[in-house]
């Protein structure tokens, strides 16, 4: 469809939306942190927690990250996108923090 074009809407084109829509609002907000440009060892530090490399442990330095986020880490040849399942900031420096990672098996190669 281009501007200016319309379409005819249907019963099947509407949907049911619901009343609340605090869980759309909690997705929105989540980020996606791209860290593929970075270096493992310098940068940050990813330390797998099963032999798979599914899920992990990560140190790394960044405002702005939160639980629920994403973050994408470059993993050998591989580019692999991470859910943030929680987070703990340090005091000092306050930008550092070390987080639970769970492979997001959906998006796993989507950037290759």
């Amino acid at each position: 469809m281009t501007i200016g074009q319309a379409r005819e809407l249907t019963s099947k084109t509407l949907v049911d939306l619901p009343e609340d829509f605090s869980g759309m609002a909690a997705f929105k907000r989540q980020k996606t942190h791209d860290y593929t440009r970075y270096e493992q060892g310098v940068d940050y530090v990813f330390e797998a927690i099963e032999p798979n490399g599914a899920k992990g442990y990560l140190t790394c330095q960044g405002k702005g990250v939160k639980q629920g986020d994403y973050v994408i880490l470059r993993q050998s040849d591989a580019i692999i996108r991470y859910r943030i399942e929680r987070i703990d900031y340090y005091s000092s420096p306050s930008d550092m923090w070390i987080a639970l990672l769970v492979q997001s098996w959906l998006e796993q190669g989507f950037f290759e």
